[in-house]
């Protein structure tokens, strides 16, 4: 599940919790530089969210050429953004500057007067400022605000006149305010100090059909890192502390669901240079928790690089993660009727990995071909009880047996002159025993495949791109059609065309309209009376959709 993947912003937590219902896709990308990407078991360095790996969202620095960026877009399906990004250095100074405005109307695609699409308003505003007192020593500070107001469930619920119960509509106002800074202090070659510290505040109040779930969560996070190399080493030593707390604010409950969790760690990390050919690193995490004790999760890694052009990867480390009750089924299910986590043990994990990649140039023909292979087991995943749902609660265990996860991915990679080709496939065959039984893991597919063939020509600031995914079945849980989806296809089409500054974008987006709704309801009931249950969700919902724009860009 996502929420065993760290997300982190210039280095820094980002979601979790409460929070980790507040989607990526509410996070505007037109300040990303770039995005990095760690598979596997990676707690010895960022800490216990990262069981599975880290994804890093780097933002862009200002300059001494000023920036200006704007965007325009719109949707055949009501929606619309607005978004400014402002970049410019001063001497020593420097600011950016990103503001967005997003809307998108309640849409019901398969006109059955559910929307299939959420409506919401979002505001988000982003200032970033840096400053470097001298060439060693540089400091950033980065402050965020975002408001959204979001509608979901029966289409014009006002309007209807409830009988025994009350239509199903959710709505949801969500505040974050973050504020984080990163300093670092490079006084030599080798020797460097970095001391990075955020906070988060942020604030639900949801309306879940009849049923309310106000809370608010406020996370704090520091870390100093001193890093230094001597000989064939490359040495990292570093303390961090992390809080999170949990404010339940719903009215006219007898069950509190708070948690204060406080954690300091310590970690290093040695890369060792054997040869040329042979570079190990070995790296180890203590954490203290103040509620589920202590933790050591090592992980050691080591590289082979006979070849300029290959390389192969072999590693193994270990991982855990505290429980919340913020897992995806309990997000899916509005919170109803849910219960606090009472005799839950931390979820930890075990994994291995091998990678191989090599790339060559033929001619004008570059080729990268990439292989990787896993396996992870994970011990306490946190499950929602099945009985407990049968009787409308949320109730959330420990399960009794193991989850095993093993498979194996192959990229490959091709660039000619100006057309690029992607090619990719996963196997994933994850297993969970429970109470004695062994079973697919809900929502994972067995087989992926996706190709993407893009032309850029710079000369003509033209880009075309053309998309397909494929997606094999998944088995359910809560679906009283069937035990395992069907597979679809997602094929897409996007063409940018630039006229100096400005630039013109069009986007076709799941151009055969593949969505759940093809194949049965997203609810079991009636959301028009109030007896209704959601459904776990496999498949697209918003079909087919056609967007297009301008960016400016100066």
């Amino acid at each position: 599940s996502g929420r065993y993947t760290q997300l982190l912003t210039d280095g820094i937590p980002n979601f979790g919790g409460l929070s980790s219902g507040f989607s990526l896709t509410q996070v505007p990308p037109l300040n990303l530089r770039q995005v990095e990407v760690v598979k596997g078991a990676a707690s010895a360095l960022y800490g216990p969210d990262a069981i599975s790996g880290v994804v890093n969202f780097i933002t862009k620095e200002p300059s001494e050429h000023p920036e200006y960026t704007a965007l325009i877009n719109k949707t055949t399906q009501q929606g619309f953004d607005a978004a400014l990004f402002i970049a410019q250095r001063y001497n020593e100074a420097g600011a950016t500057l990103l503001f967005s405005r997003n809307t998108q109307e309640q849409f019901d695609v398969d006109y059955d007067n559910y929307a299939d699409i959420a409506g919401f308003t979002r505001i988000s505003v982003t200032p970033k400022l840096t400053y470097d007192f001298s060439d060693e020593l540089k400091t950033k500070v980065t402050f965020s605000y975002t408001s959204e107001e979001r509608t979901g469930g029966i289409m014009h619920a006002s309007s209807i006149i409830a009988t025994a119960t009350s239509p199903y509509a959710e709505k949801i106002h969500t505040e974050r305010r973050d504020i984080s800074t990163h300093t670092t202090y490079d006084y030599s070659s080798t020797q460097s100090f970095s001391l990075k510290a955020a906070g988060t505040s942020l604030t639900r109040d949801a309306e879940y059909g009849v049923n309310p779930f106000n809370a608010t969560q406020r996370m704090f996070y520091v870390d100093a890192q001193y890093s230094t190399r001597w000989d064939e080493h490359s040495l990292l030593l570093g303390i961090a502390y992390g809080s999170d707390e949990l404010e339940d604010r719903t009215a006219n409950i007898t069950m509190v669901r708070d948690y204060v969790y406080r954690s300091p760690a310590l970690f290093v990390q040695d890369e060792m240079k054997m040869n040329e050919e042979i570079t190990l690193l070995a790296s180890g995490r203590i954490d203290i928790h103040n509620q589920f004790g202590t933790f050591l999760t090592p992980r050691l890694s080591l590289m082979v690089r006979p070849g300029a052009s290959f390389t192969v990867r072999i590693g193994g480390g270990t991982g855990f993660k505290a429980p919340t009750v913020f897992i995806e089924e309990v997000e899916e299910l509005g919170f109803k009727n849910l219960h606090p986590l009472k005799d839950i043990s931390t979820e930890k994990s075990q994994s291995g990995s091998l990678d191989v990649n090599w790339n060559s140039l033929v001619g004008n023909l570059g080729i990268t071909v990439n292989g990787a292979f896993y396996v992870t087991r994970l011990e306490s995943a946190l499950l929602l009880d099945d009985d407990s749902l049968a009787n409308s609660i949320l109730f959330l265990r420990n399960a009794t047996g193991a989850t095993l996860s093993r498979g194996g991915e192959v990229s490959l990679k091709l660039a000619y002159e100006d057309f690029k080709l992607s090619l990719g496939y996963t196997y994933l065959y994850s297993l969970q025993e429970d109470k004695g039984i062994t079973r697919d893991v809900a929502l994972n597919p067995r087989h992926s495949f996706g190709a993407i063939l893009f032309y850029e020509q710079h000369e003509s600031q033209l880009k075309i791109g053309l998309e397909n995914y494929w997606t094999s079945f998944q088995r359910l849980e809560r679906n009283p059609w069937r035990n395992y989806s069907p597979d679809y296809w997602i094929t897409g089409l996007i063409a940018e065309k630039g006229f100096g500054i400005i630039r013109l974008f069009i986007n076709f987006e799941n151009i055969f309209d593949t969505r759940q709704t093809r194949f049965e309801p997203i609810y079991d009931g009636n959301p028009a009376s109030g007896n209704f249950m959601p459904l776990e969700i496999y498949a697209p919902l918003e079909g087919r959709v056609i967007n297009g724009g301008v960016r400016i860009v100066m």
